[in-house]
């Protein structure tokens, strides 16, 4: 403020004096063109320099106050606002870029759980079914083999029975063959009684 107060003042002193110096002026003009006759244009009359430093130093002081005052204030606030816009802009880029960065991450570890669990789930999966068929096939071989021992007793059982009815014919047949070649009647406990002795001597 104090600087432009000096300028001002330096810029309207010397116009102070210009007035009375232009008067002055004008009139040894005005006599040199009555006595020389008026040929002279006035822009080329020394006698007029005065007044029209005059007047340029008073419109060069209207546009310093109008450009000081109202031009640059407005050229200065709108690149004030520009720059504090650009920064704005500028800052919410890189929080932008930030958020951008933040949810790339958090779906980068999104996808590596979700991968995780599907592995996870798939591993489960596959331990379930191969307990689940290890079961199944425990449970068949287990009913296979008492199918099997079911059969072995139910085939021991028909021997045994197959057997006894074998000793039984084979008893009738020698009593029925003593009887009819040699005349004896045994009895049948003494027939069984003597295929046993045989039997056991044969082993």
């Amino acid at each position: 403020m104090r600087i432009w107060l000096h300028n001002l003042a330096l810029l309207f002193l010397p116009m102070l004096a210009l007035p009375a110096w232009a008067e002055e002026a004008a009139g040894e003009a005005a006599e040199t063109a009555h006595a020389g006759g008026g040929d002279q244009l006035p822009q080329f009359d020394i006698g007029f320099y005065p007044s029209q430093l005059f007047w340029l130093l008073v419109c060069f002081g209207i546009v310093y106050l109008l450009m000081g005052h109202v031009a640059l204030p407005r050229v200065q606030k709108v690149i004030g606002e520009r720059q504090k816009r650009l920064a704005a802009d500028l800052a919410e880029a890189g929080q932008a870029s930030e958020r951008a960065k933040e949810l790339g991450a958090a779906s980068e570890k999104s996808l590596a759980d979700a991968r995780a669990k599907a592995h996870a789930s798939v591993t489960d999966l596959q331990q379930k079914a191969q307990a689940e068929a290890a079961a199944q096939q425990a449970a068949q071989q287990g009913e296979l083999n008492a199918r099997l021992a079911d059969a072995e007793k139910r085939i021991a059982a028909a021997r045994t029975q197959a057997m006894s009815h074998v000793q039984d014919v084979a008893a009738d047949v020698a009593r029925e063959s003593l009887r009819k070649l040699a005349g004896i009647d045994v009895s049948p406990a003494d027939i069984k009684a003597a295929l046993d002795r045989a039997d056991r001597e044969a082993a």
